[in-house]
């Protein structure tokens, strides 16, 4: 699994959804407004393109930012 497009009848990622899914590069986050702690952990590949209005919980922000940082550089 290397991309996956969230349907738009989802508003929330629960914690550890995509969790260690190493191989994942895009999510598409569609109506996502919340995404849940550690629900990205350990997707190195992964490139966070857009998270304005989204909620993260404490714990999960630094996977998410990190990432958004390293493509800006």
């Amino acid at each position: 699994l290397d991309e996956i497009a969230i349907p738009d009848a989802v508003t929330e990622i629960l914690p550890s959804t995509f969790a260690y899914c190493k191989s994942l590069e895009t999510v598409d986050l569609g109506n996502v407004n919340k995404i849940g702690r550690d629900a990205f952990f350990g997707c190195d590949s992964l490139i966070a393109t857009d998270c304005d209005g989204i909620v993260v919980e404490e714990g999960n922000e630094s996977l998410i930012l990190g990432n958004l940082e390293d493509e800006e550089k």
